[in-house]
């Protein structure tokens, strides 16, 4: 695992769009770790040091096992500071009120614009105490605050 501003842990059910997402990072400059549900990612975090590798998590809302929420509030818990990245299909009312309670970095809309999540995890890397919470990314839509 490389330096913590150069590694990502994506967390996806579906592999497909979990291999896109990190290959778009790789492309970035970025190493990865992938997930295929919160309890996978949980196993990594929970590892001696292992959270400390990490830039931040980029996370699917909806999973089985364990959902994309639940892991926002496990990590929340565990490691307050490490940035959070959530992605759903639609940004339903409990999803964004999740996001906003569990102090979600970021929320975006799927199909995710690679370009504005990689200048996301870009920015969070250095400057973690730049980025506007609640901040929601629609697909083919304008950042809104």
């Amino acid at each position: 695992m490389e330096s913590k501003t150069k590694s990502v842990l994506v967390v996806d059910d579906d592999p497909v769009n979990r291999r896109l997402i990190a290959q778009a990072l790789a492309q970035a400059g970025f190493s990865t770790a992938q997930a295929g549900n919160g309890n996978e990612a949980m196993v990594y975090l929970d590892m001696e040091h292992f959270a400390e590798c990490f830039a931040s998590v980029v996370t699917d809302v909806r999973m089985p096992r364990m959902d994309g929420i639940k892991l926002l509030q496990n990590i929340r818990a565990r490691f307050p500071s490490l940035p959070v990245i959530l992605m759903t299909a639609a940004i339903e009312d409990d999803v964004r009120e999740a996001s906003s309670t569990w102090s979600a970095t970021a929320l975006f809309q799927k199909p995710v614009d690679r370009g504005d999540l990689i200048l996301a995890i870009k920015i969070l890397a250095h400057e973690p105490a730049a980025y506007a919470r609640d901040c929601e990314f629609h697909a083919s839509v304008e950042v809104m605050a």
